[in-house]
């Protein structure tokens, strides 16, 4: 986890999770419970694409700030100053990850895809879309009764965002073999 300076009620707010999440693992299951511990499904950081190109971040904030706390970021976003995000997509930050549930709830879903409509001075209620990241996404043990051994650990870059650990597996099981 990297650290965040901004919310400062939270180190660790920011995680590198984010993309795509398969529809069918159940979008509106609540967050659940796991020895007596709340066991969080999304990762708080929001993929949302198709932003208007007017739109900028205070009516991102606004659009989206009543599902809780939220910081808009976007890659490169100190160095540019810019204050409209590129290439029109932007991440949000949510505090809690109940307010990610509360975004997936409000959305519509067409075609396996997640839609909320948002305003910018020129254009009313386009719809944007919301990819969401299901943490279980992000691990993945290819055999279970194998103890992982450090010394055959590697790191892998430039992995495109909505892939997912399993395909990730499959794609080196192919490749490389067990």
């Amino acid at each position: 986890n990297s650290r965040s300076s901004l919310f400062p009620f939270e180190d660790g707010f920011l995680d590198d999770s984010h993309g795509d999440q398969s529809l069918s693992s159940g979008l509106n299951s609540p967050t659940r419970c796991q020895n007596g511990e709340r066991v969080e499904r999304y990762s708080r950081k929001v993929f949302v694409g198709g932003l208007p190109p007017d739109i900028d971040e205070d009516e991102i904030t606004a659009s989206f700030r009543r599902f809780g706390p939220l910081v808009v970021d976007w890659p490169h976003k100190a160095e540019s100053k810019s204050y409209f995000p590129p290439k029109g997509y932007a991440f949000l930050l949510f505090q809690e990850e109940s307010s990610v549930q509360a975004l997936i709830d409000a959305c519509l879903e067409e075609d396996g895809k997640l839609y909320l409509c948002v305003s910018s001075p020129t254009i009313k209620d386009k719809p944007v879309q919301i990819r969401p990241w299901n943490l279980s996404d992000s691990d993945f043990v290819m055999d279970g009764s194998q103890p992982l051994d450090p010394r055959k650990t590697i790191f892998v870059g430039g992995v495109p965002r909505p892939l997912r650990a399993v395909e990730l597996a499959m794609i080196m099981d192919r490749l490389y073999g067990g």
